[in-house]
């Protein structure tokens, strides 16, 4: 990656996706294959994030809770989410 990553290390992926629609609005600038293949986990061959993590959407949305509001399982929970993938 050599700092590729860095500039969106902090934008849920959810968010990325609808960066690069944004790119792409009025000519495909990102190839849409790029943006239909699911993202892989990188950890070994043919392995994809969702194998062992929620759809991106939960995951986005329970990190948010966490990271930027704090929030505890417990509140978490109350809020309708099963945290425990």
């Amino acid at each position: 990656m050599c700092g590729g990553l860095a500039p969106i290390a902090d934008i849920p992926k959810t968010v990325v996706y609808e960066i690069c629609q944004y790119v792409n609005r009025d000519r495909e600038i990102i190839s849409h294959n790029t943006l239909i293949k699911p993202p892989p986990a990188e950890l070994r061959p043919n392995q994809k994030d969702q194998d062992s993590l929620p759809p991106y959407d939960i995951l986005d949305a329970v990190l948010s809770m966490y990271i930027d509001e704090g929030l505890s399982i417990d509140e978490m929970v109350d809020r309708g989410y099963d945290v425990v993938f």
